[in-house]
């Protein structure tokens, strides 16, 4: 718990999750982002391996605190609807980043899809 604890110090601007159902919920999301993430680079030719490696931080903070989020009334389905939910959304922004015929909608895509990792790092480098 330290360790979550020292990666959720307060950033400026960016409220950090203090509560452990907040946090699962918090984590669950990154992990799905960074999965989208990791795939779509794959599907590019890359390794993809940061982003992995990110999923896999997420997935484990989520362990980390996933009993203490149960016992706050946060039910597992719940865990895994916020991780495919967040894959699902981040799919899609980085699909109509470099697919979308309108170049104009492809990088206001592109910069939300930035946006929602943005968060993610935040919590990580704080």
């Amino acid at each position: 718990m330290a360790l979550v604890v020292a990666l959720l110090a307060p950033t400026a601007g960016l409220a950090t999750p203090q509560e452990p159902a907040e946090q699962a919920q918090a984590f669950a999301t990154c992990a799905g982002r960074y999965a989208a993430q990791a795939e779509h680079e794959w599907m590019r030719g890359a390794d993809g391996k940061t982003a992995r490696s990110q999923r896999d931080l997420f997935r484990g903070l989520l362990d980390a605190v996933a009993d203490d989020a149960q016992a706050e009334g946060v039910a597992p389905s719940q865990l895994i609807r916020f991780r495919s939910g967040a894959w699902f959304a981040q799919a899609q922004l980085l699909q109509q980043g470099f697919y979308h015929v309108d170049r104009k909608r492809a990088a206001r895509a592109l910069a939300q899809a930035r946006r929602q990792m943005r968060v993610c790092e935040t919590l990580i480098l704080g």
